[in-house]
């Protein structure tokens, strides 16, 4: 057998670091045109798995092995960051992140229209709908 040593293993991790940094370009690109807020969520949770990624391979081509305890936390800040966001996402409903290009209803209208209707779980809705109750 053909001992090609750890020559090999350097250009292994170089190639995969620059796969993840093209790809991590793309997502960035993603990130920016979007068109929705639920696409600009899966790439910002792409970007943090790049991001861990990126870290463990670099902590494995320099032999540093405390920046694996970086990657871990960056992994577990991902996670928070993109829960946090799909809670939100799910608490707005899907009005407020999708775009319909037949109505010309805004945000405002749909709040006032929610708060109005008790489907809204914003402090607004409930002040609104407090204001509504007592006009009447």
């Amino acid at each position: 057998m053909i001992d090609l040593g750890p020559l090999t293993f350097d250009l292994g991790l170089d190639i995969l670091l620059t796969i993840l940094a093209i790809s991590l370009t793309l997502c960035f690109i993603r990130l920016y045109l979007g068109p929705t807020v639920p696409d600009r969520t899966v790439a910002f949770d792409t970007i943090a798995i790049h991001a861990v990624g990126i870290l463990a391979l670099f902590s494995l081509r320099i032999n540093a092995p405390s920046l694996l305890d970086v990657a871990i936390v960056t992994a577990v800040l991902g996670f928070l960051g993109t829960t946090m966001l799909a809670s939100y996402l799910e608490r707005a409903g899907p009005r407020y992140y999708e775009q319909n290009q037949e109505d010309d209803t805004t945000v405002e209208d749909v709040t006032t229209v929610e708060a109005r209707d008790g489907r809204h779980f914003g402090a607004e809705a409930t002040s609104v709908q407090d204001r509504s109750e007592s006009a009447s």
